[in-house]
């Protein structure tokens, strides 16, 4: 058994040799060929930005891939398919988010592009975008303005009530009458504070979300993130090697089972069927 085992594996071997030139240059071709076809390829740009989002990081992601926010980039950058669900498809299909590096709580934008140029500016228009959208609408942009003109005049009569209190106060000497006029005050407080907060909270809406939530803005790409030439080479080159071995093998199989008259009968059935001819 050892001695056929050590036959088998010496006539492996001299198929191997007896092929090497075609086991080494045709995968070499290959890997060449493949390499050319890669730099032939249409390329593409990933441009990064970071952003704060903390935990509507979900929400923003669902914002960016709605019509609100697509339809307005696809007037920037228009597309053969116009404002279409379609155009939407291969737009949204252009970015994604991620996670940030570890421990910095950020969430990553990656805008993919034909060119550095252009996903750059994709990336900063889907930013932009969206951050216009967290902006109140004219309607109630007019409401939360009326608000908050009411709240600023309410706090400036209560600021002037406060002020003319205390000096009344200063020249009041009666106990009963400074106790009231301190309850009254307490409560002038309360009340400016409380439009102090509306006043606040009024102008937050009005502002949106500010672009201080983009912690990093989108990168100028240097390099090419598709298609990756050198695996696209590489990969082809070893397939193609793997690929010429099993022929090898099978040929020179073929040949061996030749000698056998009845696999020699059969061989030739095999040919027949498939319409070739005995070379």
């Amino acid at each position: 058994m050892n001695e056929e085992n050590e036959i088998s594996l010496v006539d492996l071997l001299l198929v191997v040799a007896d092929n090497l030139k075609l086991l080494i240059l045709g995968p070499l071709l290959v890997g060449l060929l493949a390499l050319g076809i890669g730099y032939a390829l249409p390329q593409s740009f990933t441009s990064q930005a970071h952003l704060n989002l903390g935990d509507s990081a979900k929400a923003v992601e669902a914002m960016m891939r709605s019509p609100a926010v697509l339809d307005v980039v696809l007037k920037q950058f228009p597309s053969p398919l116009g404002v279409t669900d379609r155009a939407r498809d291969e737009l949204a299909k252009k970015f994604q988010f991620g996670t940030g590096p570890k421990g910095a709580g950020v969430t990553k934008l990656e805008v993919e592009e034909e060119s550095p140029a252009r996903a750059q500016s994709l990336a900063n228009a889907l930013i932009d975008t969206w951050l216009a959208t967290t902006k109140p609408p004219p309607e109630s942009k007019l409401e939360l303005t009326r608000k908050l003109k009411l709240s600023q005049d309410s706090l400036e009569t209560v600021s002037q009530l406060l002020k003319r209190m205390a000096g009344e106060t200063a020249t009041l000497i009666q106990p009963n009458v400074k106790y009231e006029l301190g309850t009254q005050a307490v409560q002038l407080l309360q009340l400016r504070n409380g439009y102090v907060d509306a006043i606040a909270a009024i102008e937050l809406q009005l502002q949106g979300q500010t672009h201080d939530v983009v912690a990093s803005p989108p990168s100028l790409p240097t390099e090419a993130t598709k298609p990756k030439k050198s695996l696209i080479a590489v990969l082809a080159a070893l397939g193609s090697g793997f690929a010429l071995l099993l022929w090898v093998f099978m040929r020179q199989a073929w040949k061996n089972a030749a000698q056998d008259p009845e696999t020699l009968k059969k061989q030739a059935r095999l040919r027949s069927a498939l319409g070739m001819s005995r070379s």
